[in-house]
């Protein structure tokens, strides 16, 4: 093989190399964009989220400091649906006693608040983007943290480490529910307070 020839192979696989360099950088421009654009949209889909207000119209309040019974109970029943139809999807081995973590309720509203806003806004492709890639991970991953000692049959926290418990809900769940939205305004996970549906694993029911 003359050198020519050699000079010219070599040639062919610079400019190979180089095609190949420009097209990922193309690639990589594209992606970039796409991610300033997601992060823009979860930006607005915050701002979407924090504005939802109740059917009456008043922004509902954190579930850290409500103190209506009522108004707790349906916000409760509001989550634990989104939770069954959509949240499990992306989150499937959430422990079924979420309804006890106080953190755990709030971060699932937000959750449920911004995703119901982007499904409502006419950039909703961007925006449910922004929340797959921005908000859904570090929530989970919080979620996770707040619920280390649960599983899918024990719930365990700081009123229930000595005991080996499970949360059950009744036949309809709303019932339950209620019941946890009453317990949490009023007594706020105080120590030596039992939670409603809390079942002891031999069966006993602690309330």
């Amino acid at each position: 093989m003359s050198e020519q020839t050699k000079l010219d192979q070599l040639g062919v696989q610079v400019n190979g190399i180089a095609s190949r360099q420009s097209a990922t950088e193309k690639t990589m421009q594209v992606l970039t964009r796409q991610l300033t654009k997601a992060m823009n949209s979860l930006a607005t889909l915050q701002e979407r989220g924090a504005a939802t207000t109740s059917e009456e119209g008043a922004a509902t309040p954190e579930w850290l400091t409500m103190t209506d019974p009522q108004k707790a109970a349906d916000v409760l029943v509001e989550t634990w649906q989104w939770v069954g139809t959509v949240w499990l999807h992306h989150h499937p081995k959430l422990s079924p006693c979420w309804p006890l973590h106080p953190r755990v309720v709030e971060d699932l509203r937000a959750m449920r608040a911004t995703w119901k806003a982007a499904c409502d806004s006419p950039a909703a492709p961007a925006l449910m983007t922004g929340w797959l890639v921005q908000a859904r991970r570090p929530i989970i991953d919080g979620i996770t943290e707040a619920m280390t000692h649960c599983d899918e049959t024990r719930h365990r926290d700081a009123t229930s480490l000595e005991h080996a418990v499970c949360f059950q809900l009744t036949d309809p769940p709303e019932l339950t529910l209620m019941e946890v939205a009453e317990w949490w305004v009023t007594f706020r996970g105080a120590e030596g307070v039992p939670a409603p549906g809390l079942v002891q694993l031999d069966g006993v029911r602690s309330r």
